[in-house]
């Protein structure tokens, strides 16, 4: 059964949303600063004082001594706007502390840029 196209928009847009979310996740796996460039607002660099490569590639090294086997899936997307160019995106990250695991979870904001869905907001909600 074919999906109306409002719901094929808005399940697209939502996928949209979430690869745009794996693309920042992986900027800062892999320390590529233009790709934390690309998959981020320059008021989400500025609120996390990471706006240029050094201060990238020093917060990336200290993200990556600060996790071990980290785990991550995203809960839930609910977009908004008429024209469905905000996301919250919530997620789940879980990384080795010592022998246990330990879970966050969540809260992104993604708004719609030129056709491209950045990160713009990143908070802890637990």
């Amino acid at each position: 059964m074919t999906q109306p196209p409002e719901a094929q928009a808005h399940a697209l847009a939502g996928a949209r949303a979430e690869a745009a979310l794996t693309r920042y996740w992986a900027a800062w796996d892999l320390a590529n600063f233009d790709a934390y460039v690309a998959s981020s607002t320059p008021a989400m660099r500025e609120s996390l004082g990471v706006t240029d490569g050094d201060s990238f590639a020093a917060a990336a090294a200290d993200y990556a001594e600060s996790v071990a086997d980290m785990r991550r899936a995203v809960i839930e997307i609910a977009l908004s706007g008429d024209d469905l160019t905000e996301a919250i995106v919530l997620s789940e990250e879980s990384a080795r502390d010592g022998s246990e695991y330990v879970t966050e979870h969540l809260r992104h904001r993604l708004v719609l840029v030129d056709d491209t869905w950045l990160v713009d907001e990143e908070s802890v909600i637990d």
